[in-house]
Formats: structure tokens, C-alpha cells, sequence
């Protein structure tokens, strides 16, 4: 920040001393402290307060932005949906028109030319079932880790091998 050597403020220290005298010398010590401190809080806020500001304007420019996007889709979907509503409205109108010109026996003949839809299967396939599987039982061998001091293994049994259940009474 300050380019002051160390002799440059033992000079200092010793005017300090000699002007201010070594009663006060630590009172005034305290109160530079102080001040050096408000001065630097002060400076930090005027700075987060010009960086809050600098950001609060570029959020506002992003919203303007947006915005303007916004209005020219909402203006688009509203042009297409116009376009839209004018194009079913013709052709509409065009059926009806067509309808009304054409006899109603040959809209008949028309419906009578349309081939029956092809047969349906009536068999249903039904997907094979899937075998479950029960849950192996997990059979730990008699030494454990306190017996011996070393990891047990673990044995996986099939069902018929694992020894008879114990019920308690």
C-alpha cells in the first residue's frame, strides 16, 4: 500500500515519542489503531456498495432484455396463432362449401368405397413368467473375529445344506 521502510518508521516512532510523550503515546497508538480500522471498513462498504450497484444495473439492462425478447415471442404466437385461426376458418368454409355442392348420395357411395379395416387378432400371446428366486440364507462360520482375532469368512449355503432354524420358547 505505503512504500515506508523500517527505518522510515522507526523515525516515526521515534518522533511519536519525543512529540507526544510515553503517557499518552499508547492511548494515541490505540486511538490511530482506530481509526486506520473505520477508515479501512468505510472503504471496504464504499466498494461492495459501487459493486452492488454496478450489478444491480447490469440485472436491470438483463431484465430489459428479456422482456423485449418476451413481447416479440408473445407478438409471434399471437401472429401464428391468428394465421392459424384464418387458415381452419378457409378451409372450414371449404368443406362446407364442398358438402353443400356435392349430392348426399355420393357422399354415401364415398363412405361405402372405403375398405373394411383388415382382421384384428383376437389370439392373446401372454409373456412367459419369470421364475423367482428365493433369498439365500447366509450361514457364518463358528469362529468370529473376537474368537480369533481374524476376519471370518462368509459361506454362501444353498437352502437344502443351511442348518435347521432354532425357535425360542
Amino acid at each position: 500500500m505505503f512504500d515506508i521502510s523500517f527505518a522510515e518508521m522507526m523515525v516515526v516512532a521515534v518522533v511519536a515519542l519525543l512529540v507526544i510523550g510515553p503517557e499518552k503515546l499508547p492511548k494515541v497508538a490505540r486511538d490511530v489503531g482506530k481509526f486506520v480500522s473505520r477508515a479501512k471498513l468505510y472503504f471496504h462498504s464504499m466498494k461492495t456498495d459501487m459493486s452492488r450497484e454496478i450489478r444491480m444495473e447490469e440485472l436491470l439492462k438483463m431484465q430489459e432484455r428479456i422482456q423485449q425478447q418476451y413481447n416479440l415471442a408473445q407478438e409471434a404466437i399471437i401472429n401464428t396463432s391468428k394465421s392459424v385461426d384464418n387458415q381452419v376458418q378457409q378451409i372450414s368454409e371449404a368443406t362446407v362449401q364442398t358438402l353443400q355442392s356435392t349430392e348426399p348420395q355420393s357422399v354415401t357411395n364415398l363412405i361405402s368405397e372405403i375398405p373394411p379395416p383388415k382382421e384384428v387378432a383376437t389370439d392373446v400371446v401372454t409373456a412367459p413368467k419369470l421364475k423367482s428366486r428365493k433369498p439365500r440364507r447366509v450361514a457364518l462360520p463358528k469362529n468370529t473375529q473376537a474368537d480369533s482375532g481374524k476376519t471370518p469368512t462368509v459361506e454362501i449355503l444353498p437352502p437344502d445344506e443351511l442348518p435347521a432354524k432354532k425357535t425360542l420358547t
